[in-house]
């Protein structure tokens, strides 16, 4: 179990790990109103490498949607 923070707020993570059918973790806003780019992540021994791969695919993919292109 480990917890991720990010500059953008955590539901974005998890909506987009949603969407490619993995229930990435728990928002810790619920329970810490001051940590909405903080949530919980939880792998146990019965994940395979080939699905924490695609949960890790599916937070990188969110993060990169997320960006704004830099200017030239």
């Amino acid at each position: 179990e480990f917890t991720l923070r990010s500059k953008l707020p955590a539901s974005v993570f998890l909506s987009h790990a949603l969407e490619a059918g993995y229930l990435a973790g728990l928002p810790l806003s619920r329970w810490y109103p001051s940590l909405g780019d903080c949530f919980s992540v939880a792998v146990t021994e019965k994940r395979t490498r080939q699905e924490i791969d695609g949960l890790a695919a599916s937070l990188a993919d969110a993060a990169r949607s997320t960006r704004t292109p830099s200017r030239a």
